[in-house]
């Protein structure tokens, strides 16, 4: 016969598990990666904008867009990088895909080039705080553009 107590401690242990798995999950997609970004050149054809930059007390939230002009985004590998100016190590931070209309129809309101479709620009990135050391606002954000094979630095001129 199962008695309550032997339920209740399964059931705290299947929650514990869980509870455990959601951790761990969280911990593997906020990784950060060091990257040197004194080789990666500059190109003055990208257009970009940081739309905002929050930080809570345990995250980090980076979200803005970007594109090179006249260039059929085929694929989109964008990252946020964070430099510390204290360290002078940049590290690329977890970035998803935002979709953006806004800047579709902005930089391509005629349409008649349908190749040159930015809807595809948008990009989101967040960070665990305690990935950075303090003070944050030593952290420089870059944009890492490597679509369709490019490989492009750019500087924001904004920290986090």
């Amino acid at each position: 016969m199962i008695t309550s107590n032997k339920v209740g401690c399964a059931f705290c242990c299947g929650v514990l598990m869980v509870i455990i798995f959601c951790f761990v999950l969280l911990i593997n997609e906020s990784k950060i990666y060091q990257i040197d970004i004194a080789e990666i050149p500059h190109n003055s054809d990208i257009q970009w904008w940081i739309d905002s930059v929050v930080t809570t007390p345990h995250t980090t939230k980076i979200e803005g867009w970007i594109f090179l002009h006249k260039e059929i985004i085929r694929e989109f590998t964008c990252r946020f990088v964070l430099y510390d100016t204290r360290t002078q190590k940049a590290y690329i931070i977890p970035s998803q895909l935002r979709a953006r209309p806004d800047v579709e129809e902005a930089y391509n309101p005629n349409k008649e080039k349908r190749d040159y479709n930015y809807t595809n620009s948008g990009l989101v990135g967040n960070v665990l705080n305690f990935k950075l050391e303090e003070p944050y606002s030593s952290y420089k954000i870059y944009i890492l553009y490597e679509n369709n094979d490019n490989n492009f630095i750019v500087d924001t001129n904004r920290r986090i």
